[in-house]
């Protein structure tokens, strides 16, 4: 038989010791260090500035970029955000791989992106406008001096970038025909003549074309720098605006850096089509051929 001792010994539950469980900490990722390990040509390369051009970028933008924080002891800093998008503009590359460059993931490359263009987007009053009343004189006068057409401030040109079809309904909205029907003479905007008679018209028309030449050499040099205007993006449409603006951006401070990326080459002219032939009977054109006999019947 059992003593009572023992009988209640079988009743009761064993109890397990307790063991202690520690909480893992992340181990933050090493992420390299471009400006320590890239030379200034190799660096430029990559992210299409230099690193002093890089640094006065950061400068500009670093109070709207936060630190990306991926896990709770891993984050990326505001200087390598600006970085990976500045390889995304500059090269084009798939995500995965400018993710794989920096040691980040594809999705962290998208949201650094879509913040870091936002950043830059909000400096466009400061570096996208046209000329003011007090610039417009000596804007003017820098015009002329190419090849002599008078009261210009600006031209006017547009080029195609490759995005993915929105779909649905917007989808012919964006398909590109490659049709080209030019821009319609109006009293502010001064085309060239689409069958030119008279020793005037031929002058104003070179005239016209070597001053315009300035947007399309403008356009080379942007696509140039920013090889995702040229190659395409695999972005959604409201992405894709904001990234042409903030390149837009880019390209206006690199000028005021004096950051040349590339030779200026002469690029092709091509031949502008009138949108309307009969336009000749409209006041707009007679602007233009004011502009004939004032400043081009003696050439």
């Amino acid at each position: 038989m059992s003593s009572d001792t023992s009988l209640s010994s079988l009743d009761e539950p064993q109890l397990r010791p307790q063991r202690q469980t520690r909480r893992r900490r992340g181990v933050p990722r090493i992420r390299p260090d471009f400006f320590q390990t890239l030379n200034e040509n190799h660096f430029k390369k990559r992210f299409r500035f230099s690193k002093e051009s890089v640094r006065c970028i950061f400068r500009k933008v670093q109070r709207s970029i936060p630190r990306a924080r991926i896990k709770r002891s891993d984050c990326i800093s505001p200087m390598l955000q600006l970085l990976i998008a500045l390889r995304f503009f500059g090269t084009g590359s798939f995500q995965a791989v400018i993710g794989d460059t920096a040691n980040v993931s594809k999705a962290t490359v998208c949201r650094v992106i879509e913040r870091v263009t936002t950043a830059i987007v909000l400096l466009r009053p400061q570096y996208v406008y046209m000329p003011i009343p007090q610039q417009r004189p000596s804007v003017a006068s820098r015009f002329h001096d190419i090849a002599g057409f008078p009261r210009v401030i600006g031209a006017v040109d547009c080029t195609h970038i490759k995005i993915n079809s929105p779909g649905r309904n917007r989808a012919e909205l964006y398909r590109n025909r490659k049709e080209d029907i030019g821009y319609p003479c109006l009293r502010y905007l001064m085309t060239p003549f689409l069958n030119p008679n008279t020793a005037a018209q031929e002058a104003y028309n070179k005239a016209q074309i070597s001053t315009r030449n300035t947007i399309e050499r403008c356009f080379g040099v942007l696509e140039r720098r920013f090889s995702c205007l040229y190659s395409g993006m695999q972005l959604k449409l409201k992405k894709v605006l904001k990234v042409i603006v903030a390149c837009v951006v880019l390209h206006n401070m690199a000028l005021d850096l004096d950051d040349c990326i590339i030779d200026d080459d002469e690029l092709a002219n091509e031949d502008v089509i009138e949108a309307d032939p009969q336009q000749q009977l409209d006041q707009n054109v007679a602007v233009r051929s004011s502009l004939v006999q004032q400043y081009f019947s003696n050439v």
